[in-house]
C-alpha cells in the first residue's frame, strides 16, 4: 500500500488549526483556515493525492511571515510521517491592511467637516478583513476609510458585504467621493504652505 494522501491532508488541516491555539501569541489576532479539502478519485482506493486551498489573515507582516513557516513546517512533516510529502504553494492575494496613525487622525478630522451628520469612529474593533489597498500602504503612508452603507429604509443595506443579499445606499458613495476630494485639497493646501 501506498501512502494515504486523504488521511495525510486530515491530519495537516487538524494540525493547521491548532496553529493557532498553541503556537500564535493571544493578543494578536490570526485566522488560518481551510475552505477547500479535495482527494481520491473512488470510495474503494487509497487516495493518491490531496488538495486544501485555505486562507491566512494577520494584522502584521511579520506574524504573516511566522505564519507561513509554521504552516510549511506542519505540512511536510507530517506528510512526511505519513509517507507522503507535501508542497505548499503561497498566492499572495493581499497583506496585512495597517493604517498609518498621522494620516488616520488627518482623514477623521476632513471627516467631521463633511457635516454635522457625520460620526466619526477612530476605536473600531481590530478586523482581518483583507483589501488589495494594503498594497499601497506598504509603500506610502494611507488610511482605509470605512464608509457606513446602511439605511434602515431600505432593508438590503442592513446585510453583511458577503451576503448574497448585500446593497448599499447609493447616497453613500457622495460621502465617500467628499472624503476623498475633501483630504486631497486638505493636503494639496498644507503643501502650499511654508
Amino acid at each position: 500500500m501506498g501512502a494515504d494522501a486523504l488521511y495525510a491532508a486530515s491530519q495537516i488541516v487538524v494540525a493547521i488549526q491548532g496553529l493557532v491555539a498553541r503556537r500564535s501569541s493571544p493578543v494578536e489576532p490570526v485566522l488560518l483556515g481551510v475552505g477547500k479539502f479535495a482527494a481520491g478519485t473512488t470510495y474503494n482506493a487509497v487516495a493518491e493525492y490531496a488538495e486544501l486551498e485555505g486562507t491566512t489573515r494577520t494584522i502584521s507582516q511579520e506574524t504573516r511571515l511566522q505564519v507561513r513557516e509554521w504552516i510549511d513546517q506542519t505540512a511536510e512533516q507530517i506528510a512526511a510521517i505519513s509517507g507522503a510529502e507535501a508542497r505548499v504553494i503561497w498566492s499572495d492575494i493581499t497583506s496585512a491592511l495597517i493604517n498609518d496613525p498621522q494620516v488616520s487622525r488627518e482623514a477623521a478630522e476632513v471627516a467631521k467637516g463633511l457635516g454635522d451628520h457625520i460620526q466619526v469612529v477612530t476605536n473600531r474593533p481590530l478586523s482581518l478583513g483583507g483589501d488589495n489597498f494594503a498594497e499601497y500602504q506598504r509603500f506610502v503612508p494611507g488610511c482605509y476609510a470605512y464608509i457606513g452603507t446602511a439605511n434602515t429604509d431600505l432593508p438590503s443595506t442592513l446585510n453583511s458585504l458577503h451576503n448574497g443579499n448585500f446593497d448599499l445606499d447609493e447616497n453613500a458613495l457622495v460621502l465617500g467621493a467628499g472624503l476623498y476630494v475633501g483630504y486631497a485639497l486638505w493636503w494639496l493646501g498644507r503643501q502650499e504652505k511654508p
